[in-house]
């Protein structure tokens, strides 16, 4: 039985300092489900949770109280507008986002929507690590999967740090040769040191004289699109994780807008994830709500290199 009140963190004024407050615990309506946060990314769009209560019409999504459960950050997709019924509910155009247009999940207990939940394996060995999944992972594995790699073909990470190490590990495990970190300072092909006319040269004696069949693009910044694009052989795919906010020229004809998928792909990747031992590399220190301010400091400071940062509760 849930308590009546709960701790959450609550964002006032934007660029503030984020408080903890005392909160009503929320009562599932609907199809929703009430679920007891175990962890939550820092993303803030990804969680793992315990159901704790079924809404009235939530029986037949197939979740149970005690199951552990994945979700990403839809909320109350609509079902019946134009976008859920021809493209998919994740762009439903009515629906909620959890931490922006509904209570999110760095809180002691949120609701969540079933219709995009995923029961999670009780083989994988950290469910705390499974967060990042949520977000990241599923993102990572949509975009592989759609650019239709073939065995020992070269996947090119541009981007350094948590996400390039994800990256790598689901390239890695699509059976892709995987060449990661370019555009990092340290690295040889780094667009601000080598002329974009010598970078296909260069990364072709990297890899026995072959370009990138695939790259996927973790950095936001646009050099890191150039490294890319001048990476990938002809026909090549281009997967964007990294959103830019400088106008991008784009050169190449397959480009893949990386998404979050819906429950069924989600569910999907979770498995493959399971099977493959993929296991998001999360920060040493473990965090706790009253960290979170903290955790945004170190986001700003640059000093992410130790793995996700993920708030756990229990």
């Amino acid at each position: 039985m849930a308590p009546a009140t709960m701790k959450a963190t609550v964002c006032k004024e934007v660029g503030k300092p984020t408080v903890i407050e005392d909160a009503p615990v929320p009562t599932p309506q609907g199809r929703e489900i009430l679920v007891r946060v175990k962890a939550a990314s820092l993303c803030h769009s990804d969680a793992v949770s315990v159901v704790e209560e079924l809404g009235p019409d939530a029986a037949s999504y197939g979740i149970n109280v005690g199951d552990l459960v994945g979700a990403p950050l839809w909320h109350n997709m609509c079902f019946t507008c134009f976008d859920c019924q021809d493209a998919e509910p994740q762009f439903c155009t009515k629906m909620q986002v959890k931490g922006l247009t509904s209570p999110g999940y760095f809180a002691e207990y949120t609701v969540v929507d079933p219709a995009r939940a995923v029961v999670i394996p009780k083989e994988y060995p950290v469910p705390s690590a499974l967060a990042p999944l949520f977000c990241a992972g599923i993102t990572f594995w949509d975009a592989l999967n759609r650019a239709k790699l073939q065995p020992g073909e070269t996947v090119a990470i541009v981007g350094a740090g948590g996400l390039g190490e994800l990256a790598s590990k689901y390239a890695q495990a699509f059976g892709a040769k995987c060449v990661k970190d370019l555009n990092s300072a340290d690295d040889v092909l780094n667009a601000r040191s080598v002329p974009a006319d010598l970078l296909p040269i260069k990364f072709a004696e990297l890899n026995n004289g072959r370009l990138a069949g695939a790259a996927v693009v973790t950095s936001g910044v646009v050099p890191a699109y150039q490294t890319a694009f001048n990476i990938i052989k002809a026909q090549g795919s281009l997967a964007m994780v990294g959103l830019p906010h400088d106008p991008l020229p784009v050169l190449l004809p397959q480009l893949i807008a990386a998404k979050a998928p819906g429950e069924k792909e989600a569910t999907k990747c979770v498995e493959f994830s399971t099977r493959k031992s993929i296991i998001p590399k999360i920060h040493p220190k473990k965090f706790r709500l009253e960290d979170i301010n903290e955790m945004l400091d170190l986001v700003y400071s640059g000093k992410i290199e130790d793995g996700y940062m993920v708030v756990e509760f229990f």
